[in-house]
C-alpha cells in the first residue's frame, strides 16, 4: 500500500492539508482550510484524492477506469447543484510531497457527519426520518432530472451539516451521466445495490431501491 504524502503541504497554492480523515480502496479524504475562498475568509474543505495505488500495483486499464471514473464525479456534480447534494467546488491534478501525481477534488465539508454513524450514536425517530428522507428524495429527485444516477445511496453517502437540520448526497463516484458514451463499469456497495443493478438497466428506479434498502 502506498499511501500520499499530503501533511502539512498546501495544495494548489491555496489549500493547506491538516489531517487526514480516512482512507478507502482508492481514495483518501483530507480535512484542508481553503485560504483563497470566494468570500475573502478562510474556510474549512474536504479534500478527495485519487490514489490508484493504495491497494498495491494494478493494470493499466483499471487505472484508467478510476481515473475516469473520478472525473466522471466531478461532471456529475456540477450538473446537480442542489441544496440537498454536496457542492464540488474545485478539482485538479497535482503533485505530492514524494513527487506522485494524483487527481483531487474539492467539496464543502458538513461537520454533522454521515447517516450511519449519527444513527449508531442516537436512533433517530420517525419524524426526524422522515424529515430527512423528504430531504434525500429531493435531491434524487432533481439529480434524475439532470440526467444523473447516484448509483450509491447509502447511510454513509448522505452528510449532514452542523445543526443537523440539512442532509446533502455525497460520492458521486459511480454515478451514471445520462447521455454519456462508453462502457459503465459496476461497482458501488452491494449491500445497498438494486436488484436490477446492471449495465443495461441504470436509470432512476435503481436509486429508488437503494434508497429503500
Amino acid at each position: 500500500m502506498s499511501e500520499l504524502k499530503l501533511q502539512q503541504c498546501r495544495l494548489d497554492g491555496r489549500y493547506d492539508i491538516i489531517e487526514c480523515l480516512g482512507r478507502g480502496s482508492y481514495a483518501e479524504i483530507y480535512i484542508a482550510r481553503d485560504t483563497a475562498a470566494a468570500d475573502g475568509e478562510p474556510q474549512m474543505v474536504v479534500i478527495k484524492a485519487l490514489n490508484v495505488l493504495l491497494q498495491g500495483m494494478l493494470d493499466a486499464e483499471l487505472e484508467q477506469t478510476l481515473i475516469e471514473n473520478f472525473q466522471n464525479e466531478a461532471v456529475a456534480l456540477d450538473r446537480v447543484r442542489h441544496p440537498n447534494i454536496i457542492s464540488r467546488l474545485g478539482h485538479g491534478t497535482a503533485i505530492d510531497l514524494s513527487g506522485t501525481t494524483f487527481h483531487y477534488l474539492v467539496v464543502e465539508y458538513l461537520p454533522g457527519g454521515d447517516m450511519a454513524a449519527r444513527y449508531r450514536q442516537q436512533p433517530y425517530t420517525l419524524e426526524r426520518t422522515l424529515f430527512y428522507l423528504e430531504q434525500v428524495c429531493a435531491g434524487l429527485a432533481y439529480a434524475h432530472e439532470c440526467g444523473v444516477i447516484h448509483r450509491d445511496i447509502k447511510p454513509q453517502n448522505l452528510l449532514l451539516t452542523a445543526d443537523q437540520k440539512i442532509v446533502k448526497i455525497a460520492d458521486f463516484g459511480v454515478a451514471k451521466i445520462e447521455a454519456s458514451e462508453g462502457v459503465i463499469t459496476r461497482v458501488g456497495t452491494n449491500v445497498y445495490a438494486a436488484p436490477e443493478h446492471n449495465p443495461l438497466v441504470q436509470t432512476g428506479p435503481l436509486d429508488s431501491a437503494n434508497l429503500n434498502a
